[in-house]
């Protein structure tokens, strides 16, 4: 994981484009500036881009009853200061960075994104 910081702000920012480079050690210029304005439309978007690398993301309700594995995944739930949804990098499950230096901590994580391999037995090291 290589942390990279979002450079959009608020309900339109670019906190997942952030952390999906973050996690695959990838530049911000990169990653796509994924859509915000419709959840179908941004997963769509998202998963376009992934599935070169071959993985797609998933999300999942988080529970901090979950035993979430030792790996990198995305922490995605209302922030701290504004409410607004918001992105971060998390390491089981346990956010680790915060594509957004002001931010600070999600006020109530939301979901866990995780990624997934589409076939393991073709996968190759990113």
């Amino acid at each position: 994981m290589k942390p990279v910081y979002q450079t959009k702000f608020g309900p339109h920012g670019n906190c997942m484009q952030a952390a999906i480079a973050s996690i695959l050690e990838l530049s911000l210029d990169d990653v796509p500036d994924f859509p915000t304005d419709d959840g179908d439309k941004q997963m769509g978007a998202v998963n376009a881009f992934l599935r070169p690398y071959g993985i797609i993301l998933i999300h999942v309700t988080y529970s901090n009853k979950a035993k979430i594995p030792n790996l990198y995944h995305l922490l995605d739930g209302e922030g701290c200061k504004d409410g607004v949804m918001h992105t971060t990098v998390a390491f089981a499950g346990k956010t680790v960075h915060d594509p957004d230096l002001n931010r600070g901590e999600l006020r109530a994580p939301i979901e866990i994104g995780f990624f997934v391999a589409i076939d393991p037995c073709e996968l190759t090291c990113v």
